[in-house]
């Protein structure tokens, strides 16, 4: 990818992370998506200066009701041009193996795009559970209905097989959840688990569970270590699905080769 290309990832990505940021706070909280940004602390709506990602934030700092500007805002926007930004990157660089390269024999020039989309819900959704420990179904069937069209215009001859592997995904997380009585992981996390396993099919579906309850396993040790968590206190596990989908789509094979090369 040129320079330019992914200069425009990373505009495109502010953008997008700005929308997120509206997105995030008001889903969970069943507030209304009409009309323009306001102020969360006095109401105010913002004028188009005040909503220039990032830099409105950088350069006015406050709103004018003297209310500093929420420090999610530029943090949702930063990692959205950043994700946009890796996974553009990734996609230059493992274009012609593993999962991506059959996206791409599917998608052609629409599957970038097509990958944009797919971070975004899983940008926000990772966002509401960080912050409420919660993943909305409508976020989770929005990312259903992308995955559903692929397959249903795209991939037809896959589907029953990647269902199948989705329902397992979904069965191992079910038995998870009733095994530890809703203290393991909340049911938005099981509900996921047959959407990113219905996308990825078998072999995907095997490293993306191993690596999020490896991420898990070794984030929750960090946090226990800086006594930022403690025993017993739950922790969001949908970050970690999603990160761990993240890196098998664009390097699942390159994982797998590594681990090879270890034995």
């Amino acid at each position: 990818m040129t320079l330019f290309e992914y200069l425009t990832l990373l505009i495109f990505g502010l953008v997008s992370g700005s929308f997120l940021g509206m997105l995030t706070y008001r889903l969970p909280r069943s507030l209304h998506f009409g009309g323009r940004s306001y102020c969360d602390h006095c109401k105010r709506k913002l004028s188009w200066s005040e909503n220039l990602p990032l830099i409105s934030y950088l350069v006015l700092k406050k709103c004018r009701c003297g209310k500093k500007i929420p420090s999610r805002y530029p943090l949702i926007e930063a990692a959205t041009a950043g994700f946009f930004v890796l996974t553009g990157f990734a996609y230059s660089a493992n274009i012609n193996s593993g999962f991506l390269d059959t996206l791409h024999s599917r998608l052609g020039p629409a599957t970038l795009p097509f990958l944009l989309l797919i971070v975004m819900v899983l940008m926000a959704l990772a966002v509401i559970d960080i912050e409420r420990q919660i993943l909305p179904d409508a976020l989770v069937y929005i990312l259903g209905l992308i995955f559903a069209v692929y397959f249903i215009l795209f991939a037809n001859n896959l589907l029953f097989s990647h269902l199948l592997w989705g329902y397992l995904s979904f069965l191992f997380f079910l038995t998870i959840y009733l095994v530890t009585k809703r203290r393991g992981m909340g049911f938005g996390d099981v509900k996921l688990s047959f959407v990113l396993g219905s996308f990825l099919g078998f072999e995907q579906s095997i490293l993306w569970l191993f690596g999020a309850f490896t991420l898990g396993a070794v984030a929750g040790l960090i946090l226990l270590a800086v006594r930022r968590a403690k025993l017993g206190l739950p922790i969001p596990f949908g970050p970690f699905l999603l990160v761990s989908f993240w890196l098998t789509v664009f390097y699942g094979e390159k994982i797998v080769g590594w681990y090879l090369k270890l034995l």
